[in-house]
């Protein structure tokens, strides 16, 4: 997704350690951005939201974000932290 990648990689190693697949990148205050090399998408029980904070776009979630309106499952976009998961 971009150049400089180097923490998430290595914490990505780290978490692989401990038996992670994936790491969630967030803000001081838990605010979920992205995983290190994934964007995230999560289910509310009533429909898909996308995190506010800022990330990169990858292609899959550009495509999902393309089609899903069009299945009638638009994602809502708000803030997703830590202690909502």
């Amino acid at each position: 997704k971009h150049l400089g990648g180097f923490a998430q990689t290595q914490h990505g190693r780290l978490a692989a350690r401990d038996g992670y697949d994936e790491i969630l990148l967030t803000g001081p205050d838990g605010e979920v951005a992205e995983g290190g090399v994934t964007n995230v998408l999560f289910w509310d029980g009533e429909r898909l939201v996308l995190p506010t904070a800022p990330a990169l776009a990858g292609t899959t979630l550009t495509l999902l974000e393309q089609g899903l309106p069009g299945a009638g499952l638009a994602p809502a976009r708000r803030p997703v932290r830590l202690a909502d998961l």
